[in-house]
C-alpha cells in the first residue's frame, strides 16, 4: 500500500511537471500589434486611415519583422485592407531582442506595391510570451516605376548599361544588333539625345562608367576583330581605342569601374583561354594581366574600385559552378571562393565604407541579396533569397541601401529595394 502511494506521488510529481514545461513553452511566443495610417494619399497629404481600393488601389497588406542584423524573423499577412491592422505571431524567445524593425507593404488586387513604411529599428521584446504594441506605422506613397522607350527601332537594348551623374543626368549604353553599334542615350541636355559611339560590328558586353566631372567610360566587346575596346567623351567628343588585342577572343563580359584617383579598372573574359582578365591604366599607360589563370573560370565578372584605390572582382568559377572574389594586394591576386551553393555567379559593387556588396544568382534562376564583410569574410550576411532569372544589376545608395533590378521567372523587369 505505501509503495503505491509513492507510486502516485511521483506519477503526480512528473505530470505537473509536464504542465509546466508545456505552459512555458506557449508563454515563450510573443506578438507583435500595430496599427496603420497613410500619409500622401490621393486627396489626403496629410495622415489618414488607410482605405481600401479608390483612390489608393489598396488591396492588402504585408509585413516584416527583422532582427538588428537585418535577418527576417517573422512575416505577417497578407492581411485584408479593411482590417486597418495587423498582429505578427509566432516570435519564439531565440527571436527575440532590441532593435527590431517592422516594415510594411500594402498592394494592390494585381500585386503591385502601392504604399510602404516602417518604425525604424526602435522595437524590443525583452520578455518570453509579450504581447507588444508597436503603435501606428506610417506608409507613404511607394515611388512607381516609369518606363519609357528611348529607341524602339529595330533590336536594340539587349547588352545596356546605365550609370548617373552627381546632377542626376542619366547615361545609358547599349547595343544596337541592328545596324551593328554601340549607342549612347542621354538626357543632359534636357531631353533624350541618342549616339552612335562606334560602329563595325562592336558594342556587346558594354559596361559603363562616370568620373567625378561627369566624363563617360564604356567598355565593351569588338565582335569583328574579337577585341577589348573602350571609348571615352572625355574630350568632348566620342574616342574610341583598343585596349586588348592580344590575337585571343577577348573583350567578353567586361566591367569597368574608376578609382579615387580617377584611374580606369576592367576586368574580361578571355574565351580562348578561358580565363579572367583584367586591364587598368594606373600607371599612365594601359596593362593587361591574367586574374584567373585557372581553367574555364573568369564569366560574367563585376570589378569595383574604392576611393582608397582597393579594386575587387567577382566572377564565375564555370569548371566548379562557384562564384569566386578576387581582391587586388598592391603586388598580386588575392582568389577566395564565396558560394559554391549551385552555379553562382554576381554583380558586385562598393558600399560607402568600402566593404563590397553582391547579388548572387544561381543556376535556378534564385536571386539572393548578400553583403560579404571583407574583415569578416564570407558568407556575409543574407538579405533576402527571391526567384529571378538573367543578371541582376545592383546599386547602393549613399547610405548604403541596396537596390537591384531582374528578370523574373516570367520575364517581367522587377526591382528589390
Amino acid at each position: 500500500m505505501k509503495r503505491s502511494a509513492y507510486l502516485l506521488i511521483i506519477l503526480l510529481v512528473v505530470i505537473a511537471l509536464t504542465a509546466c514545461s508545456n505552459s512555458g513553452s506557449s508563454s515563450g511566443t510573443s506578438s507583435l500589434s500595430f496599427g496603420i495610417m497613410l500619409k500622401g494619399a490621393p486627396g489626403a497629404p496629410s495622415l489618414a486611415p488607410i482605405t481600401c481600393g479608390g483612390t489608393t488601389g489598396i488591396s492588402t497588406v504585408e509585413a516584416l519583422l527583422y532582427d538588428r542584423n537585418g535577418n527576417i524573423i517573422r512575416t505577417g499577412g497578407p492581411w485584408p485592407c479593411a482590417d486597418h491592422q495587423g498582429t505578427i505571431t509566432g516570435i519564439t524567445a531565440s527571436n527575440q531582442n532590441y532593435s527590431m524593425k517592422l516594415v510594411l507593404t500594402t498592394r494592390d488586387s494585381a500585386g503591385y506595391i502601392k504604399y510602404s513604411g516602417d518604425t525604424g529599428n526602435t522595437l524590443s521584446i525583452t520578455t518570453a510570451g509579450a504581447n507588444v504594441d508597436a503603435g501606428t506605422v506610417i506608409l507613404t506613397p511607394f515611388m512607381a516605376w516609369s518606363i519609357n522607350t528611348l529607341n524602339g527601332s529595330g533590336s536594340v537594348g539587349k547588352h545596356s548599361s546605365i550609370a548617373t551623374s552627381s546632377t542626376g543626368t542619366v547615361y545609358m549604353v547599349y547595343s544596337d544588333a541592328t545596324n551593328s553599334v554601340l549607342r549612347c542615350v542621354t538626357n543632359r541636355t534636357g531631353v533624350w539625345v541618342d549616339a552612335v559611339i562606334d560602329s563595325g560590328n562592336v558594342g556587346q558586353f558594354p559596361s559603363m562608367v562616370l568620373d567625378a566631372t561627369g566624363k563617360t567610360y564604356v567598355s565593351y566587346y569588338d565582335f569583328a576583330n574579337k577585341d577589348l575596346k573602350l571609348a571615352t567623351n572625355a574630350t568632348g567628343t566620342w574616342v574610341a581605342t583598343t585596349i586588348d588585342n592580344s590575337g585571343n577572343d577577348v573583350g567578353q563580359e567586361s566591367s569597368i569601374a574608376i578609382d579615387g584617383a580617377g584611374k580606369l579598372h576592367i576586368s574580361y573574359y578571355d574565351a580562348t583561354s578561358k580565363t579572367l582578365k583584367y586591364a587598368t591604366n594606373v600607371t599612365d599607360s594601359w596593362v593587361i594581366s591574367t586574374v584567373d589563370a585557372n581553367p574555364d573560370t573568369g564569366k560574367y565578372s563585376s570589378i569595383a574600385a574604392t576611393a582608397a584605390n582597393n579594386v575587387h572582382i567577382a566572377y564565375y568559377d564555370v569548371t566548379n559552378g562557384n562564384l569566386n572574389y578576387a581582391k587586388w594586394g598592391g603586388t598580386s591576386w588575392t582568389v577566395l571562393p564565396v558560394d559554391s551553393t549551385g552555379d553562382v555567379r554576381a554583380e558586385l559593387c562598393v558600399c560607402p565604407e568600402g566593404k563590397p556588396g553582391l547579388v548572387l544568382i544561381d543556376r535556378g534562376y534564385k536571386i539572393r541579396a548578400r553583403f560579404a564583410l571583407l574583415n569578416d569574410g564570407f558568407p556575409g550576411m543574407e538579405l533576402m533569397d527571391t526567384r529571378g532569372r538573367s543578371r541582376a544589376r545592383l546599386n547602393l545608395s549613399a547610405d548604403g541601401n541596396p537596390t537591384f533590378v531582374f528578370l523574373d521567372g516570367n520575364g517581367i523587369t522587377r526591382a528589390a529595394v
